[in-house]
């Protein structure tokens, strides 16, 4: 990992920075940088300051999720796509779904909807939007040393 700076850019990214900053974590996990600092740990002068996550990374969900799925599948797991549930109740030691189809486990990924469910309607999740922005590299980008 090569770590990640997020940059306080506005007032409302700056607020997140400063709720996680509030949390008191060790430095090693994330640290407030000025924008000098910035410079130094990123390669690019955003003339903002910010947070770094010194072990921080990023990574591609989609491929991550693929290749997750297709070494699970070399260990047995079945994927069922298609399938909408909208029961599951525990029955012995598995799992009954829609009152039909026993499974010894399930994997629960139905993102902001995970909430439907009896077993997890306690859980405290909502949506957030979010992107990832691809954009063409520069020559300024270039010298980029973190995500």
């Amino acid at each position: 990992w090569c770590g990640v700076t997020q940059l306080g850019w506005d007032e409302k990214s700056a607020h997140k920075i400063a709720q996680m900053l509030a949390l008191n974590l060790p430095p090693d996990i994330a640290c407030a940088v000025t924008a000098e600092q910035v410079v130094g740990l990123t390669g690019v002068d955003t003339g903002c300051g910010g947070i770094t996550y010194p072990a921080g990374g990023w990574l591609c969900p989609q491929q991550l999720t693929a290749e997750l799925l297709a070494l699970a599948a070399t260990r047995g797991l079945h994927v069922h796509y298609g399938y909408h549930v909208e029961t599951l109740s525990a029955e012995g030691d598995g799992w009954l779904l829609n009152q039909q189809r026993n499974h010894q486990a399930v994997v629960l990924a139905n993102g902001h909807s995970i909430a439907d469910f009896a077993q997890t309607a306690q859980l405290p999740v909502y949506p957030v939007g979010g992107q990832v922005s691809h954009i063409p590299t520069t020559p300024r980008l270039s010298a980029l040393r973190q995500v």
